[in-house]
């Protein structure tokens, strides 16, 4: 199933509402560029969800706890991320912060 069409409207969102661009693309990985990311734990939590939904390897893969809370905070007032795979430059996996 070609999900292309979804994942755009996901990631447009995104960048209508923080100013996330795109700014690299692999082949297991998406990173994003976030000019103004969530600011507080509320909105942080929020978009803490549309992640799992988006990729929730991002939170089962990242840090420990694997909670949608843990997870909030870690993206609060983040400014960059990568959703799945193994970031290019480190050779780790994501940390969970902006898919």
């Amino acid at each position: 199933m070609n999900d292309t069409a979804k994942f755009s409207a996901v990631v447009r969102g995104w960048e209508h509402r923080f100013g996330a661009r795109g700014v690299a693309v692999g082949f297991s990985t998406l990173h994003l560029g976030v000019a103004s990311p969530p600011a507080d734990e509320h909105e942080a939590l929020l978009v803490a969800a549309e992640h799992f939904a988006f990729c929730p390897d991002n939170m089962w893969q990242g840090n420990r706890p694997y909670t949608l809370a843990a997870y909030a905070e870690r993206i609060t007032g983040v400014h960059h991320g990568t959703s799945g795979g193994t970031d290019p430059l480190s050779g780790r996996r994501s940390p969970g912060k902006w898919p």
